[in-house]
This record gives C-alpha cells, sequence and structure tokens, in this order.
C-alpha cells in the first residue's frame, strides 16, 4: 500500500517517489486486464525455414522491384508482411501506453523534487534539474518518447508496402483479365476467317433493278383538241366561202 505523508504548510497528502511510480504503473494492468476479457495481442511471429523475404533477423524485406516477382511469390510476400504488421502494430499500442506512463510519472517526480528544494526561483529550478530523481525520470520519458516515434515509423513503413503489394497485385490481375479478352477475340477472329476460307464461294444475289419514277408513273391518254365545226347561215346552208383579196 502507498504510504502518504500529510504536509500541513502545503495542505496536500504527499506520496512517496516508489509509491508515485507504482501507482502510474498502469499499463500492466491494463494488459492484465485485457487478457482477463480474452484478448491478446499477437506475439512475435516465427515463420518456418525457408519461407523466402526473411532475413537472418527473422523480420520480412520488401524486394527492390515487385514486377518481377510472379502471382504467386506476390502472394506469398503479402502474406508475410500482413502477418509482422499485426505484430508491430500490437507493440506500437503498448509503448503508447508506457509513453503516456513515463510522461505522468516525470511530472509527478518534477513535482516532487522541487518541493523539498529551498532556495530562489532560479535555484531551485537548477537544483530540481541536476537532481539525480528528476534525471532518471525525464529520461524514461525521453526514452519512451524515442521509441514511440520509431515503432510508429516503422508501422507506417509496412503498411505502406502492403498497400504497395496490393496494388501490384490488382494490376497484374487486370492485365491477366485484359490478356484473356484479348486471346478470346483473336481466336473468334481465326475461327471467323478459317469458316470464310473452308465453306464454298457463293455470288451475291442480283439485286434487282430499280424502275424511275417516269417508268413508274401510269401512262395517261392525252385527247385531241376538238374541231370547230363551222357555222350554219340563217338558210341552214352553209356560207360560201371567203374568197381572199389579191394584192394586185
Amino acid at each position: 500500500m502507498a504510504k502518504e505523508t500529510p504536509d500541513r504548510s502545503l495542505g496536500t497528502l504527499q506520496m512517496e517517489i516508489r509509491d508515485g511510480e507504482e501507482a502510474y504503473n498502469v499499463s500492466k494492468r491494463a494488459l492484465k486486464s485485457l487478457h482477463d476479457r480474452g484478448i491478446f495481442l499477437q506475439e512475435r511471429p516465427e515463420y518456418p525455414e525457408g519461407t523466402p523475404f526473411i532475413n537472418e533477423d527473422g523480420a520480412p524485406y520488401m524486394p527492390h522491384n515487385l514486377l518481377d516477382l510472379t502471382t504467386q511469390e506476390l502472394g506469398i510476400l503479402y502474406n508475410v508482411i500482413e502477418i509482422y504488421f499485426g505484430y508491430v502494430t500490437g507493440e506500437f499500442a503498448k509503448i503508447s501506453l508506457e509513453y503516456q506512463e513515463a510522461q505522468h510519472v516525470f511530472k509527478f517526480i518534477s513535482a516532487k523534487v522541487r518541493l523539498g528544494k529551498e532556495g530562489k526561483q532560479q535555484d531551485k529550478t537548477d537544483r530540481q534539474i541536476a537532481d539525480a530523481r528528476y534525471v532518471r525520470a525525464d529520461a524514461r520519458a525521453l526514452e519512451t518518447k524515442c521509441l514511440y516515434t520509431l515503432v510508429g515509423k516503422a508501422r507506417d513503413t509496412l503498411e505502406a508496402d502492403l498497400k504497395m503489394i496490393s496494388r501490384t497485385i490488382t494490376l497484374r490481375e487486370q492485365e491477366i483479365k485484359t490478356g484473356a479478352r484479348g486471346a478470346a477475340l483473336r481466336a473468334r477472329r481465326a475461327k471467323i476467317q478459317w469458316d470464310q476460307e473452308r465453306s464454298p464461294r457463293r455470288r451475291p444475289p442480283k439485286q434487282p433493278k430499280r424502275q424511275s419514277a417516269r417508268d413508274d408513273s401510269p401512262k395517261v391518254r392525252r385527247r385531241a383538241p376538238p374541231q370547230r365545226r363551222p357555222a350554219l347561215s340563217r338558210t341552214g346552208r352553209k356560207p360560201p366561202p371567203r374568197k381572199r383579196r389579191s394584192n394586185g
């Protein structure tokens, strides 16, 4: 149980540094509570001997040129890096908790050390920074911060590798589908040409001649103009023909 010392001058209930560090050790208690719920983070994978794309340290590596790999090799590479990415993601979550924990411990120890110093404001600050307890807490906070940054960078790199491999696999599948469609089209054209060469040549049927618009129009019989009948005289006889006048 944490030992607490009342400080009547400040009106606070002080806690020893060791007890304060134990109180802020929340990451272990959080992981234990997680395991009690049946949830476990992924452990470091152990790949079988002879697994491709694994270096001497047991971690996967990314080839220089993905285009040189076959479709099967791309699938193996994606599976290997995906498993390792799950492990790194779990470690990143643990380090994130430790980083936050170290910040709170440093803040507590910094206040605890400063309360024990006397003198002017600047003197108290100098003595606080030079105190061994302050230095250890500050170094621990800085270490977890650096580790948090490095593991986060490794996690981002693995995630980018997975996206690149997935994009390469997708392009490879599209090339296969495009090649299959092209081969089917070429085979169809070849079959049509072979059928044409094998079948006897037939002359195309003659098209009936089109009649002109003049021939198609119905023929109309024209009537002769009516002849004018000579007029009769009053006696009912034909009038005598008129004599032509001579010019002489």
